[in-house]
């Protein structure tokens, strides 16, 4: 029973050493060819700048962490409430998602109070804007264009 199980570490070994040889060009042909890190780092850096003074003299909401558990709908209404009436609104998310029903309460609270008020109110993601946060980012009135 041992007789055929010795050939196989030889076989699987060449096999890893041609993925790691392609794996090793793949990487070369885009760090050398494409875009580097640094320049990628640049241009974010640029895009976060302009951002920040497009919307630096917005109120601003800030919705991270977990829908229905670090993000309410009452800490939303909250926020909200902070705000005097008539300035403009920036509404930065950086979350994974969350509760499906908190998800649809906020949404709600963020539309409703869009289309009653006439400041402009803007989303923008920071980070992650995942599963039940990427719909409330859809509540305002515009999202941020460079996002």
């Amino acid at each position: 029973m041992e007789a055929e199980v010795s050939s196989i570490p030889a076989a699987s070994s060449s096999v890893v050493a041609e993925l790691s040889a392609d794996a090793a060009l793949t990487f070369s042909e885009i760090s050398y060819n494409e875009i580097s890190f640094e320049q990628l780092k640049d241009i974010a850096k640029n895009i976060s700048e302009e951002v920040y003074e497009q919307y630096k003299d917005m109120n601003e909401i800030l919705l991270s962490g977990t829908i229905g558990w670090d993000v309410t709908a009452d800490k939303v209404r909250k926020q909200f409430s902070d705000i005097p009436p008539g300035e403009d609104i920036r509404i930065v998310i950086d979350s994974p998602g969350g509760s499906f029903y908190e998800m649809v309460t906020i949404f709600n609270f963020i539309r409703d109070f869009a289309r009653n008020n006439q400041q402009e109110i803007v989303t923008y993601i920071q980070g992650l804007a995942a599963s039940a946060a990427s719909v409330i980012a859809l509540a305002a009135k515009a999202g941020n264009p460079k996002n």
